[in-house]
């Protein structure tokens, strides 16, 4: 929508360039300012009617025509394409909204034109551009990276700071168009002169010469890239995160997952050992873990908990869960970091618990009894629970990363003090990759039995595969809305350019006349193009880097990376997008009639 809406104001400023005199005329024949604005206005409602009728029409058939591409692109097949009639209504209307709002600026502008100026066919310098790109744009520019950088180094606030920074340093960069595009045309020019010599500085001259058409463009490609990296950086490190926290979630290969809606749910010990017979298959069980309240927790340390707190005996306590562990079965694929005390399994079957450091924190200590009750009977206050000594402390269970506030002891002492029996879950690894089709089919099998229909399996490769699949997914709408907004910009940097060339077609005639050759009028046109597109190129760049990190800070995202292919691809893009809108027009003006083109002027 942005872009459209430049692309129209920048087109609507255009033509009313070309029809200064005109319009000049107009106003000395007494037609009022109010009056050429509504003029202005009415034209670019017709044009966003017909802009809206054909975008619907063109949008369906193409929905139509690129259905084999997208489920291609998109990973899945799809039933068929509905046409949502109303939302269509609802972008055309909003289209033509748009559009006659983005008619009312240059309506305003030419209502504002003195007649001598038009008949003098001068444009507006940069000068016009006042107090918001002199002063505002700037201000408001440092005013947000020292802001950033004071809450980043010192303050540590809200990350809502970063979200309104990286706006206001977004809003400074297009306030500042004007100037930063200027002194981007300038350093490229000085930097290309060694190798293309004064076409360069030509060039940019003429790039300056058009500098109110070709703000609106490099705000176009300064908005694309923005869009582009902003989205791929937070994609990127969603995905990142995503895939650690999937890795985190299965630390093996395949987990046996018991599925009951009960606080402790679990399943029938004879699946373990069905598992273990299974030739090729490592495996680790997880019996199920007894939902239960400390019963004597030291009140100095409460403050340490963020959860809920159960008043027992006029004491506050806080759930945790008590869990058996084969420290043995463990150590084989995974190391456990001992912080304090023993991880021996003999100590744990001693009535021996291993805490997390977390635990540690609510002020238990190695050395130390915790009592644990069955969390339902301390609440009806029908069992007192079990003491069990900490014989160790440790960081985390690897196999069981997210139990922050678990002690772990031996299966024997669950089954003796509370009853429990029961697996919750089981990890393993396929040992020998050629046996994986014959084992996963042994496993199915057994799901199949009615006495596990608690079961699920999830395959880690299969989840790391979905992830892969939705964030290819969300990329590729990205990257749809970037080259929509590119050939937004493509189609008006040409407009311009031809534009641009037609007003200085006599300028072309006479270097022609002066032995230019037709190749270097081209090469000309060319080079002017380039230049307008990768400085809007190089403004993107650096806007969308700036905004995204602070995007990504905004929503504390734990991942950052520097998007090095991107980048690189958008510095090749810049270029050729204006090679691409200045070919057509370069060739147009080679190929122009001296003579004709002379006695016209």
């Amino acid at each position: 929508m942005a872009g459209s809406f430049l692309i129209v104001v920048s087109t609507l400023q255009m033509a009313i360039l070309e029809r200064k005199r005109e319009l000049a005329t107009l106003r000395l024949i007494g037609i009022k300012r109010y009056q050429l604005t509504l003029m202005i206005v009415f034209e670019s409602m017709v044009i966003g009617f017909i802009g809206a009728t054909v975008g619907v029409l063109l949008g369906i058939v193409l929905s139509f025509l690129s259905q084999r591409v997208v489920e291609q692109l998109m990973g899945f097949s799809l039933v068929g394409i509905v046409i949502p009639w109303k939302s269509l209504f609802l972008c055309a209307v909003s289209g033509i909204v748009i559009t006659v709002l983005a008619g009312i600026i240059p309506g305003y502008l030419a209502s504002k034109l003195p007649p001598i100026v038009a008949y003098k066919q001068s444009e507006p310098s940069l000068d016009k551009y006042s107090f918001l790109v002199r002063w505002l744009s700037p201000i408001l520019l440092i005013a947000s990276i020292a802001v950033s950088i004071f809450n980043y180094l010192y303050t540590k606030g809200p990350e809502w700071i970063y979200l309104l920074t990286g706006l206001c340093f977004l809003l400074s960069m297009f306030m500042g168009i004007p100037v930063i595009l200027y002194l981007t045309v300038k350093f490229i020019s000085f930097i290309s002169k060694p190798f293309l010599g004064s076409e360069a500085l030509l060039a940019g001259r003429n790039a300056l010469r058009q500098m109110r058409k070709n703000i609106q463009i490099a705000g176009i490609l300064m908005l694309a890239f923005v869009i582009g990296l902003t989205g791929y950086l937070l994609f990127s490190s969603i995905a990142i995160q995503a895939e650690k926290d999937i890795k985190t979630r299965y630390p093996m290969d395949y987990k046996l997952q018991a599925t009951d809606s009960s606080l402790e749910p679990g399943f029938s010990k004879s699946l373990e050992e069905q598992i273990k017979q299974i030739e090729g298959v490592s495996s680790i069980s997880i019996p199920t873990a007894l939902f239960g309240l400390t019963l004597n927790l030291d009140q100095n340390h409460i403050k340490n908990w963020n959860g809920q707190l159960f008043n027992i005996n006029g004491k506050k306590q806080v759930h945790i869960s008590l869990r058996a562990i084969n420290i043995n079965e463990v150590t084989k694929f995974h190391s456990i970091k001992v912080l304090e005390g023993t991880i021996d399994q003999g100590a744990l079957r001693n009535d021996g618990v291993i805490i997390t450091k977390n635990l540690k924190k609510l002020g238990f200590q190695l050395g130390d009894y915790i009592q644990i009750g069955r969390y339902n009977e301390v609440i009806k206050g029908e069992n007192s629970g079990h003491r069990f000594k900490i014989v160790g402390i440790i960081d985390k269970m690897p196999v069981l990363p997210s139990d922050e506030y678990t002690a772990y002891t031996d299966r024997e002492n669950l089954k003796k003090y509370f009853k429990i029996n029961t697996i919750e879950q089981i990890q393993y690894n396929i040992s020998n990759p050629s046996l994986s089709s014959v084992i996963q089919k042994k496993i199915d099998k057994l799901l199949n039995n009615p006495n596990f229909s608690n079961v699920i399996l999830y395959d880690r490769q299969k989840e790391l595969l979905t992830l892969h699949r939705q964030v290819q997914q969300r990329l590729f709408i990205l990257l749809a809305a970037v080259i929509l907004t590119i050939f937004l910009g493509v189609i008006g940097l040409m407009n311009n350019i031809a534009s641009s060339l037609r007003e200085r077609s006599r300028e072309f005639a006479v270097l022609r006349a002066l032995g230019s050759r037709p190749n270097q009028v081209v090469r000309l046109a060319l080079l002017e193009g380039v230049i307008i597109s990768l400085a809007g190129g190089l403004i993107g760049i650096i806007s969308g880097l700036v905004f995204g990190y602070h995007v990504l800070a905004g929503l504390e995202a734990k991942e950052y990376l520097f998007p090095w292919l991107i980048v690189l691809i958008e510095l090749i893009i810049s270029p050729l997008i204006g090679l691409v809108a200045a070919f057509i027009p370069s060739i147009w003006i080679s190929r122009m009639n001296l003579i004709k083109t002379l006695h016209q002027e």
